[in-house]
């Protein structure tokens, strides 16, 4: 298996590109309900972790 380095901690391997480390997601949305389905599909996600969540802009940039 060989790695392809394509910047600081993101590699290419097997055709896919990989990060060695989780991204950082911050789920805002005005609606509650949509907030809550948008943090479970990031929880599938293997290589995504949900930082915060937000009901408005200024709520995102302040826990930015």
């Amino acid at each position: 298996m060989k790695r392809i380095y394509l910047c600081q901690d993101i590699y290419f391997i097997n055709g896919t590109t990989k990060r060695s480390w989780p991204m950082k997601v911050l789920v805002v949305d005005d609606e509650k309900l949509a907030r809550e389905r948008l943090v479970r599909m990031v929880e599938i996600l293997d290589d995504h972790e949900v930082t915060g969540i937000a009901e408005s802009g200024d709520d995102a940039v302040r826990q930015a």
